[in-house]
């Protein structure tokens, strides 16, 4: 899993950088064009590996029947529901900055480029270091990986509220957000897919639905925000969503919520 958020992670960093310098040099359309040409050649090599995959499926259910057992396992696991609320809120966190981050870096005192913009995606690096280290945790489902990388989180909007209007303060504020969000990533599907091995398809699509509906909502949340309070406004949503995330630790870990969880 560590390996697969890694390789994710490096993807989503090298995109930033190449489109902050085509934006630059040839314009934004072109960003799109590229992306559907890659994704009909994803298209094609993912259809002949398939192809040349061993599987046997012994029952081939329904899919409104699948649909539904995917809702009663969401109903029945607590360990479910309460990852799919770290991912939905700590996507939010790391979406929130990311979404305002060039708006703020455009404009004084930085006034930096889009390709220059660009070049702070290769930070993400940081983001793909961190998962493989929480690849290697043993303990996952202790409480205490969870704090930490929600800790992570809310330390690294601190930076940027203090710290985000120099460099430095940028540049520590996106490595600490990145390793706490993607630590936090890593620890919820290890978690979740320990629950039923059979059902990890069904299971994934739960925390991912959650997951990027948690990205979209602090997207548009930022969007509004920095229109009305600017950078300080945006750094304090941040914060925002990591209390909820403190709150839904202390209910869940302290009071032994998550009961699926205990080893």
């Amino acid at each position: 899993m560590a390996t697969v958020i890694s390789g994710l992670l490096t993807g989503m960093l090298l995109a930033r950088t190449i489109s902050g310098v085509v934006t630059e040099y040839i314009g934004w359309r072109p960003l799109f064009l590229a992306a559907a040409v890659l994704m009909s050649i994803v298209n094609v090599i993912l259809r002949r590996a398939l192809r040349t995959m061993d599987v046997e499926i012994p029952h081939r259910a329904p899919y409104g029947e699948v649909l539904r057992s995917t809702l009663r396992s969401y109903r029945a696991t607590p360990a479910i529901r309460v990852r799919s609320a770290y991912g939905a809120l700590g996507f939010a966190g790391f979406s929130i900055f990311w979404s305002t981050a060039a708006l703020q870096l455009s404009r004084a005192p930085f006034h930096y480029s889009p390709a220059v913009i660009g070049l702070f995606g290769l930070l993400g690096a940081a983001g793909a270091m961190a998962a493989n280290l929480t690849g290697r945790v043993k303990r996952h489902t202790h409480p205490m990986p969870t704090a930490l990388a929600v800790a992570l989180i809310a330390l690294a909007y601190v930076v940027l509220l203090f710290a985000g209007r120099t460099l430095v303060g940028i540049v520590v504020g996106i490595l600490i957000l990145d390793i706490g969000v993607q630590g936090l990533h890593v620890l919820n599907q290890r978690i979740i897919y320990d629950i039923d091995a059979a059902a990890r398809n069904r299971i994934n699509s739960i925390y991912m639905t959650f997951y990027f509906l948690g990205g979209a909502l602090g997207s548009a949340v930022a969007s509004f925000v920095w229109t009305r309070a600017g950078w300080t406004g945006v750094c304090l949503t941040g914060l925002g969503v990591t209390v909820f995330a403190v709150a839904l630790w202390a209910f869940t870990s302290l009071r032994g919520k998550e009961a699926v969880e205990a080893d």
